[in-house]
């Protein structure tokens, strides 16, 4: 049994396949997933892809065997970060080298996080079913691009497939859920930071979605909706503001992502 969460985003990759996506609520309890059938005999490699647009965050795992529950893996200072997307990592094809420690908090219960409960186990699905894919796009790439699904929305997660870069992408994603065009007034803001060399970007949350606009430095080449986990899984509301240092700070007017991402558009040519 594998337990996880993250303050504010994870997407969780185990032996090259992407097993769960989630995000961070006050009060929340962790995510738990039933990974044995994904085990290898041998070395076994989990990668987990952290995402935080105010600079702070946390990150929480527990693998565990068996009723007794015999910790077999849990998150500490002895797990490496990198900063760079790299396949090869995912099904250990390339060893952890040029990484950083991680830092590692204190035990739980800390901060806003509390004491740590698990909820519901989700099914492996993430990877299954058929997405659907967008009906049309529009817009500029690099500026701002908008997606169709056509006149009814579809529940799932989002994904985008990106062109590469070789330093860090910013932009704001806005999800329009009925007839109404999204835009700063009637959608909350979406943060979507992807590191370099990254390929493609998983929203963590279940939404309904009929379309969508990127708005940023980010060169969208295709969006997707992948099915929920399970029936069961919640559709997102808006999006809460980000918080501080163990949530203690008092939330900005706005991201940096979204400052970041202005000052980008200010600097590109009008069309």
């Amino acid at each position: 049994m594998l337990q996880v969460q993250a303050d504010p985003e994870y997407v969780l990759w185990l032996n090259g396949r992407r097993i769960g996506a989630g995000r961070f609520a006050v009060g929340a309890p962790l995510d738990g997933y039933e990974v044995a059938p994904l085990l290898e005999v041998g070395t076994n490699r989990l990668l987990a892809e952290l995402r935080s647009d105010h600079g702070t965050g946390g990150f929480l795992l527990s693998l565990t065997e068996g009723a007794a529950g015999r910790q077999l893996l849990v998150s500490s200072s002895e797990w490496t970060i990198v900063r760079r997307d790299d396949p090869n990592l995912l099904r250990g094809f390339r060893p952890l080298e040029g990484g950083t420690a991680a830092y590692s908090w204190s035990y739980p219960p800390i901060g806003r996080w509390g004491t740590p409960r698990l909820g519901a186990v989700r099914p492996i699905r993430l990877d299954r079913g058929t997405s659907v894919p967008a009906a049309g796009r529009s817009g500029v790439p690099e500026r701002e691009v908008r997606f169709d699904w056509g006149p009814q929305p579809t529940v799932g997660r989002l994904a985008l497939e990106v062109v590469p870069q070789e330093a860090v992408q910013l932009a704001v994603l806005r999800v329009q859920a009925d007839g109404s065009r999204p835009d700063a007034r009637t959608c909350a803001a979406i943060s979507v930071i992807l590191m370099p060399n990254q390929r493609e970007w998983l929203d963590p949350q279940v939404r309904r979605i009929q379309a969508a606009e990127i708005v940023g430095a980010v060169r969208v080449e295709a969006a997707r909706v992948l099915p929920p986990d399970g029936p069961e899984e919640a559709i997102a509301g808006p999006a809460s503001p980000p918080r501080g240092l163990l949530g203690l700070a008092v939330p900005p007017l706005r991201t940096p992502v979204e400052d970041e991402v202005g000052r980008q558009l200010e600097r590109l040519p009008h069309l």
